[in-house]
């Protein structure tokens, strides 16, 4: 018998018309979010038809990850699903690098098996942590509400994350409702790590003193400034297009000047992401709002670049130039 959140995962399949017939690569931790996420999968497998596998990553960072992943092992055999199984290489032990890592396995993973979905168990609980993790250290809007429903990775490859409409409540109820084997991951109490206070202090403090429906609210906040991020993104998109050089790294000042200083940052980050990968300095905005240049060039000395690689930047009447030098 489907439970509430069958139905309204149904729904929201329905609404994006994604799943049916898809090759899914669905990353499970044996926490209670990623048990749900495949026990709602495995139970309208029938009906929409599509193929589901299992990946584990196992960090190391606790004395019982490998009986972890030896219930993951087990668990996909019953359940006679395929399983990709991968042990972190010992040393490395930030959350970065480790991300980083899994990011690059399941891409090309995906791309080598030809899976045209990778499946995440975030929920709404989720996305406010991250909001405020980010919110906190004054990160870029984009990171604000980088966990979205849906992300295209490639023409044939998205991530999905169906249960962003779930809070942890809602999944710690189903898990007992179906006697899921939940895995307890105790390093999500050690409050060393500041997503762990955020959700297990923060978080709850807003809701007793301030707002009981906190998540709720944060979550409309984050459609709304992905919305307005999105069309950002592509008025940015539309002047990068329009002032770029055909043949070099470079961008017509004259579009530039009479822009507004946000669509300016962002077509810098566009162009500095896609040649030489570096962050947007204030620095770059004051000299492409000079409204004379003398042929000179300007190198930025505190931007440096893999193998010690310093960027120049050429500036005439005209043009924005980006030349890399070893």
């Amino acid at each position: 018998m489907w439970s509430i959140i069958h139905q309204q995962l149904v729904l929201l399949i329905k609404e994006h018309d994604l799943v049916k017939n898809s090759n899914i690569l669905l990353a499970l931790s044996g926490g209670q979010d990623s048990l749900c996420l495949l026990q709602i999968f495995k139970d309208i497998q029938i009906e929409y038809i599509f193929s589901i596998d299992i990946i584990h990553f196992n960090h190391q960072w606790r004395i019982d990850a490998t009986q972890n992943m030896f219930l993951i092992a087990q668990l996909s055999m019953y359940l006679k699903m395929s399983r990709y199984l991968y042990t972190m290489p010992v040393g490395i032990m930030d959350e970065m690098t480790s991300r980083q890592w899994r990011y690059k396995l399941v891409y090309f993973l995906s791309i080598q098996k030809k899976y045209t979905m990778i499946m995440t168990a975030h929920t709404a609980t989720d996305k406010a942590e991250v909001f405020f993790l980010n919110l906190l250290r004054g990160s870029p809007l984009e990171t604000l509400i980088s966990l979205v429903i849906l992300n295209q990775l490639t023409s044939k490859l998205v991530v999905y994350r169906p249960l962003l409409f779930c809070n942890r409540s809602d999944i710690y109820w189903f898990c007992r409702k179906f006697f899921l084997p939940v895995w307890s991951d105790s390093t999500n109490y050690n409050y060393g790590m500041v997503r762990n206070r955020i959700r297990e202090e923060f978080i709850p403090y807003l809701m007793q003193y301030f707002n009981l429906k906190i998540e709720k609210y944060i979550n409309y906040i984050v459609s709304i400034i992905y919305n307005d991020y999105e069309y950002l993104q592509y008025i940015a998109l539309y002047f990068y297009y329009r002032s770029r050089h055909i043949r070099f790294a470079a961008l017509y000042r004259k579009i530039m000047i009479v822009l507004h200083s946000s669509i300016r940052y962002r077509i810098l980050k566009i162009l500095l992401k896609e040649y030489v990968n570096l962050q947007i300095y204030k620095k770059l905005m004051l000299l492409i709002s000079h409204k004379q240049h003398d042929n000179n060039n300007i190198i930025l000395r505190h931007i440096i670049y893999q193998d010690s690689c310093l960027i120049g930047l050429y500036i005439d009447n005209n043009w924005l130039y980006f030349v890399s030098s070893n």
